[in-house]
């Protein structure tokens, strides 16, 4: 496997990531409550470490895993704490001991594996009853696709959106298997579905989306009309109970 620090050498980046994993901390702490405290958990696709380093003042213990040894290297020089440490795993396969979870992060990682299916069984397994994953995923049928910035790249299937990357940035390797809007809640039917990204649209800058908190009224009319909109939104935020 490649390592996709490699590949993506912004996901090691901390000022975007810092960002994003506020936004995670702040979603996690609505749900969670005093609750986020003492719970024990897993950030499954940590790259190099920044958001499961900024989790882990806010909870019990936390453990990050990714198969890209580079950047699990990278995460172990520049955070450490006593409640915190790297491993490097794949998301397909947890670890098997007795070891639950009462929180698993998830964060746009389902696009980038093998077999999404066995991870989200994966994740389901080694949380505890009550457990919730935090899932973040992009919708397949956004008009731009999030990693190279060219429209409707991730509407073709891997093979075709590669073919277009070889003629546009030669040299550039794909990767990437998105889902829409229904299949993506088939993927997570195992679970409880708690979609937070209407409640988001709802209160932007409460959760950390200042960017979005910007565009007022994009914002109050996706709320009010998520129902109609839904399968159209370019990224999904749930919380998905076990």
């Amino acid at each position: 496997m490649t390592d996709y620090s490699h590949i993506h050498p912004l996901i090691l980046e901390k000022s975007d990531r810092s960002r994003v994993g506020k936004q995670l901390l702040a979603i996690a702490k609505d749900y969670l409550g005093e609750g986020m405290a003492t719970a024990k958990v897993l950030d499954v696709g940590c790259a190099g470490g920044t958001i499961t380093s900024l989790l882990a003042p806010q909870v019990g213990q936390i453990i990050g895993i990714d198969p890209d040894k580079p950047a699990i290297e990278f995460a172990r020089h520049h955070y450490r704490r006593k409640n915190l440490r790297f491993e490097v795993a794949d998301a397909l396969k947890l670890p098997r001991g007795g070891e639950r979870f009462d929180l698993v992060i998830c964060n746009q990682v389902y696009e980038f594996v093998a077999n999404d299916v066995k991870l989200m069984s994966e994740i389901h397994r080694v949380l505890r009853p009550g457990g919730v994953c935090l899932f973040g995923g992009r919708n397949r049928w956004t008009l731009m696709e999030a990693q190279y910035n060219l429209p409707l790249l991730s509407w073709f299937p891997p093979s075709i959106a590669q073919l277009i990357l070889s003629i546009v940035r030669p040299g550039t390797t794909y990767v990437g298997r998105y889902r829409g809007y229904f299949s993506l809640r088939q993927l997570c039917r195992r679970f409880g579905i708690i979609d937070y990204t209407p409640i988001i649209l709802a209160d932007p800058e409460h959760f950390g989306f200042h960017k979005l908190a910007r565009m007022k009224l994009l914002t109050k009319i996706g709320a009010l009309l998520y129902g109609v909109m839904a399968p159209m939104v370019p990224n999904y935020l749930w919380i998905l109970r076990k």
